[in-house]
């Protein structure tokens, strides 16, 4: 979810010293993020960011989402 959201980016190329970087970069930083520190990192931002979207019919002319 954090790739999809848009907090990380997948790159596939070299550092500056010629080391290989394949993996993910933070998209505002452009810093490495480990596989392991990606929970850690966006986890919080993520659940804030997502989850079921209640529906008041009364805001869409009366529409039921039970229906």
């Amino acid at each position: 979810m954090a790739w999809i959201i848009g907090y990380i980016k997948h790159f596939d190329r070299k550092f500056k010293n010629g080391n290989p970087h394949i993996g993910w970069d933070d998209a505002k930083s452009s810093e490495p993020v480990d596989n392991k520190d990606v929970k850690p990192i966006y986890e919080r931002e993520i659940l804030t960011h997502s989850g079921i979207q209640l529906i008041e019919p009364e805001l869409f002319k009366g529409y039921d989402p039970k229906k």
